[in-house]
């Protein structure tokens, strides 16, 4: 929902969205990955790539799929040489 809402113009909701993932997050298990893809939907991509890599280090299940192509869950991110080294990191 958070990516919906991001790429509809309605960030503020869509941060809303992340607000609570993260609030999740910090009292149980949500998939990095989930938060990433709000995260690069808003623009912020910074913040994507360091949730990928701490996806990437949690062994996170969706991390080796980035491998097969970055623009169906992060077309924000694709072709991002910092992306491409972390799918290098996974062979």
């Amino acid at each position: 929902l958070g990516v919906a809402l991001a790429r509809s113009d309605r960030a503020d909701e869509a941060r809303a969205i992340l607000k609570r993932l993260e609030e999740v997050r910090a009292e149980g298990w949500v998939s990095p990955v989930d938060v990433a893809r709000v995260e690069s939907a808003l623009g912020n991509r910074d913040a994507a790539l360091r949730l990928l890599r701490t996806g990437a280090e949690a062994g996170d299940f969706r991390i080796p799929s980035l491998r097969y192509g970055v623009g169906h869950l992060f077309p924000e991110l694709e072709g991002d040489p910092e992306v491409e080294r972390l799918i290098e990191t996974l062979d």
